[in-house]
């Protein structure tokens, strides 16, 4: 449930990677090289070590290990300074930390033993900061990342794993351990399996992890991985201190928002909605599983289910109604898609992790292209809310029985042009249609038809903080939920209840 269209998050991408390489990129530095005798191996250990720029021993540092690719193995160590973290360095990237750059020689992998001599060599004779220690490393590199955490996961604080693969098997012994993996769509030398699997199983086990999927990316994506907007930020704040997020009253004009941390697998959430056994259903947004996954106030996940044959090309929003789940597949944010559904899931199934579902497809005849938003029920109908380019706000009815139809287009809605939607949710009990944007919350009162939406005014609440909100619903008792997605500064998504 972007609030940018597609086309817009490229150009952003792209402004961001070249303002980048404008300001951050501004100085060159040298490494310095190192080869000391290893206290386990027969063999003595060669690295490259990276100080910041305004490095003082003084100081205590975070320290980033970083492993080369299979590429890289040789008798020159020079080979690891042709790519990765080293080579952007190198070119002027300004990262403040201590940077160990490992060199394999005539080893054929990374080894956790072997990684470690580099951590005790680091530690030893640098001012590290111990609660800021993190590991990085592309293709066999990020193998070599794996393998280590979760041989040494009291050792790291983060982990980044780059194009590469482990043991699915093992991975929820680091649960605990934050970990960012990044791949590209285009892959040929290992396929977006080989962090998928891993990222997918962490989840699982509620384990503190993200993916990152680069578009038309191959498999040397690590310029775009270690310049991605956001990355410094998240992998330094990253500390074996950090305190958990913990449940908070905060005040919005004459709200109440409680405040509960939302389980790391809903990093991404674009839509919520209200169990009757009290837990709460969750879906993430495009590039993930078509999962729903069902958590309490406590964020613990309660069940994972998978939907039988479907896909996740952009799930926007989740609603229930008459003992059933309604999940949107309607974003359309390049605006050149023509056709749109929306899976029909009976509650009483949520207990299975293979869920059988029912789709309703449809397209929107007699205008321009709509990127969907939000659904929601009024009056036993399914209704969407969707914008064009200009930002022009539809309402629009969409059969709510399975099969293949025509959505009619139902009005305009002048009041949330320019506007960033994210979610909707009608509250029967209120009259209340609440509608979520992007950094607030408002509702309409709707007295008589869903046509007044074209007329009545929209009251709102801005949030304390800047976060991207991205998801809505209510409970029995009329109350709002509303949730946020993983925060690019470093803090994870939370959810609200409306007192």
């Amino acid at each position: 449930m972007s609030n940018i269209p597609m086309v817009l998050t490229k150009l952003y991408c792209f402004l961001c990677f070249q303002l980048l390489t404008l300001i951050v990129y501004s100085q060159k530095a040298d490494p310095e090289l190192f080869q000391v005798k290893s206290k386990t191996f027969s063999e003595s250990l060669y690295y490259l070590q990276y100080k910041p720029e305004n490095y003082n021993p003084s100081t205590k540092w975070p320290l980033v290990i970083y492993l080369h690719g299979g590429g890289a193995i040789d008798s020159d160590i020079s080979r690891i300074r042709s790519s990765g973290l080293p080579n952007l360095i190198e070119k002027g990237l300004v990262f403040p930390a201590i940077i160990v750059a490992p060199h394999l020689r005539n080893r054929k992998n990374w080894t956790p033993t072997f990684i470690d001599e580099f951590v005790k060599a680091a530690t030893s004779s640098l001012p590290i900061d111990e609660n800021k220690i993190y590991i990085t490393g592309v293709s066999l590199g990020a193998t070599g990342v794996w393998q280590y955490c979760i041989a040494y996961p009291y050792k790291v604080s983060a982990a980044v794993p780059i194009s590469g693969w482990g043991n699915p098997h093992e991975v929820c012994k680091i649960k605990n351990l934050p970990v960012w993996a990044f791949h590209g769509d285009q892959d040929q030398v290992v396929t977006m399996a080989g962090s998928k699997n891993m990222i997918n199983e962490l989840i699982k086990c509620d384990g503190d992890a993200r993916l990152t999927i680069i578009e038309n990316g191959g498999h040397d994506i690590w310029a775009q991985a270690y310049s991605y907007p956001g990355f410094t930020n998240w992998l330094l704040s990253k500390s074996k201190e950090t305190k958990p997020i913990l449940p908070a009253i905060k005040r919005v004009g004459k709200i109440d928002l409680k405040t509960y941390p939302l389980p790391k697998a809903l990093r991404t959430i674009v839509g919520i909605s209200t169990l009757d056994n009290g837990t709460f259903a969750g879906i993430n947004e495009k590039g993930t599983l078509p999962v729903i996954i069902k958590f309490d106030t406590s964020g613990h996940i309660a069940g994972m289910c998978r939907i039988k044959d479907a896909t996740n090309l952009a799930w926007q929003d989740i609603t229930n109604f008459n003992n059933s789940i309604y999940i949107g597949d309607i974003g359309n944010s390049n605006f050149n898609r023509q056709y749109f559904q929306i899976y029909k899931i009976q509650t009483e199934n949520l207990t299975s992790e293979s869920l059988p579902s029912e789709k309703i497809e449809f397209q929107v005849p007699g205008i321009e292209s709509l990127n969907f938003k939000a659904l929601f029920f009024f009056n036993n109908s399914l209704y969407l809310l969707g914008q064009t380019k200009q930002t022009n706000t539809y309402l629009v009815k969409v059969p709510s029985t399975p099969g293949i139809s025509k959505a009619d287009v139902i009005c305009e809605i002048p009041s949330l042009t320019s506007t960033s939607i994210t979610s909707a949710q009608f509250d029967a009990k209120s009259n209340r249609l609440w509608i979520l944007g992007s950094e607030w919350v408002g509702y309409y009162t709707i007295s008589n038809s869903i046509e007044e939406l074209a007329k009545v005014k929209l009251q709102i609440w801005q949030l304390p903080e800047k976060k991207f909100l991205s998801a809505l619903t209510t409970l029995t008792d009329g109350k709002v939920v509303l949730a946020d997605q993983f925060f690019l500064g470093g803090s994870d998504g939370s959810f609200y209840i409306m007192n």
